[in-house]
């Protein structure tokens, strides 16, 4: 009899352990898109960040829940279980659905967690460049960028203060001509793991009878991570032509709707690459200021191919005055370190290298001798000093 009731009470704990491990929510939402397939696809995308809330309780709420929220229900084809169209609305300039969808919890809440480690203080900085653009211009970019850092505000994504980027634009060094360069200062300076440029800003007027001033607004977007440089796209920001007496007003107005309109679509690109970091791992990307032989470079790789937590294929590059390899790791910041420690070590070669991680800035980790300054980092530290921020 024992042995009949240990059987039946296994077969209930494995049972439950079972229907925990498929619990799904069920929950109803709406969506918006162009056709039928976009609002869907956009209901799903909700009803996962709606799911999302009840998997990630208050009490094991997570540094930058809204983005991470927002970058899991971009693979919402990983949660939702079933769904079902309730009511569908096929409007002059848009489809409009409400959906019941079933989102499986337990995958949910584990890929949370995951991400959560390698996201780290996720920040964004909003900038544009205004070395080449006359008076002007640069006063309707001032607009879009801080159109843009108040769309952030919203969604509570954390960025870049206003101030902080005039003030070093104020003694930015007059020599660097370089596009990429500036945007790599900006973002070293400001902390900012990713970046929203506005690249271009492409006003169309046209003088209407009455004294109105038509106004249409094209402007160019790109998205950057700006710990290895990788561009993640670029969005077209565009406006309907807008009427007012005033061309200033009509032009503001014209940068406002594009901005409210274009947004999200630029925040997707985003998400979409923080969400693609459950599968490969965080891209990380450390640089070696100092030479390494590929022959030593070998077992180092070899080492960190092994480790479970590497998700992605490594290579050794010559960049200016450093060697950098980039790799997806699985780990949050500290403990990606740890194992590249480890593995530097474990190389005889490497190890009389004496190496130490000198500059961290989100996933980009910069190697030196222990006697030897980066520059990068002295620099760093000479502008904060100078804005009074050190």
């Amino acid at each position: 009899m024992k042995i009949f009731r240990d059987i039946i009470l296994t077969g209930f704990i494995v049972c439950c352990m079972h229907g925990f491990a498929q619990e799904d929510k069920t929950v109803e939402v709406k969506g918006v898109g162009m056709n039928r397939t976009e609002a869907v696809s956009d209901a799903l995308r909700t009803a996962v960040g709606a799911a999302m809330g009840v998997a990630v309780t208050a009490e094991t709420q997570m540094e930058n829940f809204v983005v991470l929220k927002d970058a899991i229900s971009t693979r919402s084809e990983g949660y939702v279980t079933g769904y079902e169209v309730l009511e569908e609305t096929p409007l002059s300039n848009r489809f409009e659905v409400k959906v019941r969808a079933s989102v499986s919890l337990a995958p949910l809440k584990q890929d949370a967690q995951s991400l959560s480690q390698m996201l780290g203080g996720l920040r964004f900085i909003v900038l544009y460049d205004p070395r080449n653009l006359d008076e002007e211009e640069v006063s309707y970019c001032e607009y879009a960028y801080e159109r843009i850092n108040e769309k952030l505000s919203e969604k509570k994504y954390k960025h870049t203060e206003a101030s902080l980027f005039q003030d070093i634009l104020k003694i930015y060094p007059e020599n660097d001509t370089s596009e990429i360069s500036f945007l790599n200062r900006m973002a070293l300076y400001t902390e900012s793991e990713f970046i929203i440029q506005i690249k271009k800003l492409n006003i169309q007027i046209d003088p209407k009878a009455g004294g109105l001033t038509s106004a249409r607004v094209i402007m160019e977007v790109k998205a950057f991570d700006a710990c290895n440089f990788m561009g993640l796209g670029t969005v077209l920001f565009e406006s309907t032509p807008i009427l007012n007496t005033v061309r200033e007003m009509a032009v503001k107005a014209a940068i406002s709707e594009a901005v409210n309109n274009y947004f999200d679509r630029l925040l997707y690109l985003f998400l979409s690459d923080i969400g693609s970091w459950v599968n490969t791992g965080a891209p990380y990307e450390l640089r070696f200021y100092t030479e390494i032989r590929y022959n030593d470079f070998i077992p180092f790789k070899n080492k960190l191919k092994s480790n479970p937590a590497f998700g992605g294929e490594m290579t050794l590059h010559k960049a200016g005055n450093y060697q950098k390899v980039t790799l997806n790791f699985k780990l949050k910041q500290d403990e990606m370190i740890d194992e590249v420690m480890t593995a530097l070590y474990e190389v005889p070669n490497m190890q009389s290298l004496d190496l130490e991680p000198q500059l961290i800035f989100g996933r980009q980790v910069s190697f030196a001798p222990y006697t030897q300054n980066i520059p990068e980092a002295t620099e760093k530290e000479d502008v904060l000093k100078r804005l009074g921020r050190q």
